[in-house]
């Protein structure tokens, strides 16, 4: 065995003794946190589970909730809970035009720590805060372009609220945040989407 092979078994040896290798190929296989959304079908307060209808594959899958998961809600809150500093996400009905600055919103999310990831930013949406309501909504994004945001007259803007597990029933559409286990989705979070019928403005 030549010096270089030597040396190489040396240090592979030595980070299996220290436990670097079992580390670094955990951290390696670690998996970020995923999303699942769909429509209630189920709700077991006893098992602590919710049944859903997949919105992507229209599987069901069953969500698991433990203490530990934090609940919110998104609610309509109008043009009136935005404020300058809010982070918003506006998406627009049509793709956007490369360059042009100004967005047609139909749709205005507050963005929290919990907001899934946008899948167009940048093809039917732009995502940045806010620098002035009036006259006009504009706001600065990560790359320092401003954009104005025109709002339809039946525009949502969506906030997150403090929620609870009850707020989770049948016929509501929610987003888990959590990772995958067999065929049980565990939840870190879960977030109860706002509904046409149930609009509430910021006090």
């Amino acid at each position: 065995m030549n010096l270089t092979k030597k040396a190489t078994l040396i240090l592979v040896l030595g980070a299996i003794a220290l436990g670097v290798v079992p580390f670094a190929a955990q951290a390696a296989g670690a998996k970020k946190n995923q999303h699942v959304n769909g429509a209630v079908t189920a709700v077991d307060t006893t098992a602590n589970t919710v049944t859903i209808l997949d919105k992507k594959t229209s599987s069901t899958i069953t969500v698991s909730v433990s203490p530990d998961t934090k609940f919110t809600e998104s609610k309509n809150v109008g043009l009136e809970g935005l404020a300058v500093g809010d982070r918003i996400r506006a998406t627009a009905k049509e793709d956007l035009i490369a360059g042009v600055t100004t967005v047609d919103a139909t749709r205005i999310e507050i963005l929290s720590p919990l907001s899934e990831p946008a899948k167009h930013v940048g093809k039917k949406s732009v995502e940045g805060s806010i620098v002035t309501l009036a006259p006009n909504l504009t706001i600065s994004s990560d790359d320092g372009t401003t954009y104005t945001i025109n709002t339809a007259p039946k525009v949502q803007v969506l906030a997150s609220f403090p929620a609870t597990f009850s707020d989770v029933v049948v016929g509501k559409h929610i987003q888990a945040i959590g990772k995958l286990d067999g065929t049980t989705f565990e939840a870190s979070a879960i977030v109860v989407a706002a509904t046409k019928e149930h609009h509430t403005k910021a006090i």
